[in-house]
Protein backbone atom coordinates (compact mmCIF):
# COMPACT_ATOMS: atom_id res chain seq x y z
CA UNK A 1 0.00 0.00 0.00
CA UNK A 2 1.31 3.88 -0.96
CA UNK A 3 1.56 5.95 1.80
CA UNK A 4 1.02 8.90 -0.40
CA UNK A 5 -2.38 8.15 -1.63
CA UNK A 6 -4.61 10.00 0.64
CA UNK A 7 -2.56 13.15 -0.35
CA UNK A 8 -3.31 12.61 -3.95
CA UNK A 9 -2.41 15.71 -5.83
CA UNK A 10 -3.08 16.83 -9.33
CA UNK A 11 -0.18 17.80 -11.58
CA UNK A 12 -0.45 22.09 -12.77
CA UNK A 13 -0.27 23.02 -15.89
CA UNK A 14 2.69 25.32 -16.79
CA UNK A 15 0.53 27.12 -19.54
CA UNK A 16 -3.10 26.32 -18.55
CA UNK A 17 -4.57 28.20 -21.59
CA UNK A 18 -2.33 26.95 -24.73
CA UNK A 19 -4.76 24.02 -25.46
CA UNK A 20 -7.59 26.21 -25.64
CA UNK A 21 -5.88 28.61 -27.57
CA UNK A 22 -5.14 28.18 -31.18
CA UNK A 23 -1.44 27.23 -32.21
CA UNK A 24 0.40 30.13 -34.25
CA UNK A 25 2.50 29.06 -37.11
CA UNK A 26 5.86 29.91 -36.21
CA UNK A 27 7.76 32.45 -38.99
CA UNK A 28 11.19 33.69 -38.20
CA UNK A 29 12.12 37.05 -37.41
CA UNK A 30 15.85 37.04 -38.07
CA UNK A 31 17.05 39.83 -40.23
CA UNK A 32 19.14 37.43 -42.44
CA UNK A 33 18.16 33.94 -42.82
CA UNK A 34 21.62 32.63 -44.16
CA UNK A 35 22.94 32.32 -40.98
CA UNK A 36 19.48 33.14 -38.37
CA UNK A 37 21.83 36.08 -36.98
CA UNK A 38 24.31 33.99 -35.82
CA UNK A 39 26.66 35.09 -38.28
CA UNK A 40 27.65 31.72 -39.25
CA UNK A 41 26.11 30.15 -42.80
CA UNK A 42 23.34 27.27 -41.82
CA UNK A 43 25.01 24.17 -42.44
CA UNK A 44 22.19 22.93 -44.91
CA UNK A 45 22.32 26.06 -46.90
CA UNK A 46 26.32 25.09 -46.56
CA UNK A 47 25.58 22.41 -48.41
CA UNK A 48 24.05 23.65 -51.22
CA UNK A 49 27.49 25.14 -52.63
CA UNK A 50 30.01 22.75 -51.02
CA UNK A 51 27.98 19.47 -50.61
CA UNK A 52 30.84 17.67 -48.56
CA UNK A 53 30.84 19.91 -45.54
CA UNK A 54 30.74 19.14 -42.08
CA UNK A 55 30.28 21.01 -39.55
CA UNK A 56 31.99 18.92 -36.99
CA UNK A 57 35.14 18.74 -39.65
CA UNK A 58 35.29 22.03 -41.11
CA UNK A 59 35.80 25.43 -40.69
CA UNK A 60 32.32 27.49 -40.20
CA UNK A 61 31.29 30.03 -43.16
CA UNK A 62 31.13 33.14 -42.31
CA UNK A 63 27.84 35.17 -43.25
CA UNK A 64 28.54 38.70 -45.14
CA UNK A 65 25.42 39.22 -45.39
CA UNK A 66 25.30 40.72 -41.77
CA UNK A 67 27.22 41.80 -39.04
CA UNK A 68 26.29 39.44 -36.68
CA UNK A 69 30.02 37.70 -36.84
CA UNK A 70 31.36 40.99 -35.69
CA UNK A 71 30.24 40.46 -32.15
CA UNK A 72 31.92 37.61 -32.10
CA UNK A 73 35.69 38.69 -32.41
CA UNK A 74 37.79 35.81 -30.47
CA UNK A 75 36.74 33.33 -32.53
CA UNK A 76 39.51 34.38 -35.45
CA UNK A 77 41.60 33.00 -33.04
CA UNK A 78 40.57 29.65 -32.82
CA UNK A 79 40.92 29.62 -36.72
CA UNK A 80 37.36 28.35 -37.11
CA UNK A 81 36.14 30.62 -39.75
CA UNK A 82 35.67 30.50 -43.44
CA UNK A 83 35.68 33.90 -44.92
CA UNK A 84 35.72 32.68 -48.77
CA UNK A 85 31.21 32.97 -48.56
CA UNK A 86 31.06 36.16 -50.58
CA UNK A 87 28.16 39.08 -49.87
CA UNK A 88 26.66 37.57 -53.16
CA UNK A 89 26.43 34.04 -52.70
CA UNK A 90 25.03 35.05 -48.67
CA UNK A 91 22.49 37.34 -50.50
CA UNK A 92 21.62 33.79 -53.13
CA UNK A 93 21.75 31.66 -49.86
CA UNK A 94 19.05 34.12 -47.82
CA UNK A 95 17.03 34.17 -50.50
CA UNK A 96 16.52 30.50 -50.54
CA UNK A 97 15.88 29.69 -47.11
CA UNK A 98 13.43 32.79 -47.14
CA UNK A 99 11.67 30.63 -50.14
CA UNK A 100 12.03 27.14 -47.79
CA UNK A 101 10.44 29.45 -44.87
CA UNK A 102 7.15 31.03 -47.02
CA UNK A 103 6.94 27.55 -48.37
CA UNK A 104 7.18 26.03 -45.02
CA UNK A 105 4.67 27.80 -43.65
CA UNK A 106 2.19 27.71 -46.47
CA UNK A 107 2.12 23.79 -46.10
CA UNK A 108 1.76 24.72 -42.03
CA UNK A 109 -1.30 26.80 -42.89
CA UNK A 110 -2.56 23.85 -45.07
CA UNK A 111 -2.17 21.79 -42.65
CA UNK A 112 -4.21 23.49 -40.01
CA UNK A 113 -6.86 23.93 -42.55
CA UNK A 114 -7.14 20.31 -43.70
CA UNK A 115 -7.23 19.59 -40.15
CA UNK A 116 -10.15 21.77 -39.16
CA UNK A 117 -11.81 21.09 -42.69
CA UNK A 118 -11.90 17.58 -41.11
CA UNK A 119 -12.86 17.90 -37.65
CA UNK A 120 -15.60 19.90 -39.24
CA UNK A 121 -16.89 17.35 -41.35
CA UNK A 122 -16.46 14.68 -38.27
CA UNK A 123 -18.55 16.86 -36.20
CA UNK A 124 -20.98 17.21 -39.11
CA UNK A 125 -21.85 13.94 -39.99
CA UNK A 126 -22.04 12.97 -36.35
CA UNK A 127 -24.62 16.01 -35.35
CA UNK A 128 -26.43 14.96 -38.78
CA UNK A 129 -26.56 10.78 -38.00
CA UNK A 130 -28.81 8.75 -36.28
CA UNK A 131 -26.10 6.88 -35.23
CA UNK A 132 -24.96 8.19 -31.06
CA UNK A 133 -21.50 6.56 -31.73
CA UNK A 134 -19.05 5.34 -34.20
CA UNK A 135 -19.40 1.63 -35.46
CA UNK A 136 -17.23 -0.80 -33.81
CA UNK A 137 -15.02 -2.56 -36.35
CA UNK A 138 -17.52 -5.75 -36.21
CA UNK A 139 -20.71 -3.90 -37.31
CA UNK A 140 -18.27 -1.85 -40.03
CA UNK A 141 -17.17 -5.10 -41.39
CA UNK A 142 -20.97 -6.29 -41.33
CA UNK A 143 -21.64 -2.89 -43.29
CA UNK A 144 -18.45 -3.48 -45.81
CA UNK A 145 -20.20 -6.83 -46.50
CA UNK A 146 -23.59 -6.31 -46.72
CA UNK A 147 -22.50 -3.35 -49.41
CA UNK A 148 -20.27 -5.47 -51.22
CA UNK A 149 -23.39 -8.05 -51.52
CA UNK A 150 -26.24 -5.87 -52.49
CA UNK A 151 -23.39 -4.40 -55.70
CA UNK A 152 -22.73 -7.75 -56.51
CA UNK A 153 -26.48 -8.24 -56.90
CA UNK A 154 -27.14 -4.87 -58.45
CA UNK A 155 -24.65 -5.75 -60.84
CA UNK A 156 -26.39 -9.35 -61.78
CA UNK A 157 -29.78 -7.57 -61.66
CA UNK A 158 -28.98 -4.99 -64.89
CA UNK A 159 -26.84 -7.97 -66.91
CA UNK A 160 -30.13 -9.72 -66.17
CA UNK A 161 -32.23 -7.05 -66.89
CA UNK A 162 -29.76 -6.19 -70.66
CA UNK A 163 -30.19 -9.22 -71.65
CA UNK A 164 -34.16 -9.83 -71.45
CA UNK A 165 -34.03 -6.27 -73.30
CA UNK A 166 -31.77 -8.70 -76.26
CA UNK A 167 -34.47 -10.93 -76.04
CA UNK A 168 -37.37 -9.33 -76.11
CA UNK A 169 -35.62 -6.99 -78.64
Amino acid sequence: MNSFEEDNLQPLPTHPNQEATEKKIFFPSWNCFCCEDSGFVRSHLVRLVMPTFDWRRDKLPRCSNCNAISTKPNLAKYNIVDKRFSMKLCVKLDKKSREDWALFAKNQQRNVIAQKAQQAAIELAQNKSLRKRDRTPHEDLAQQQKHSYTRKNWDLDLKTEELENEYSS
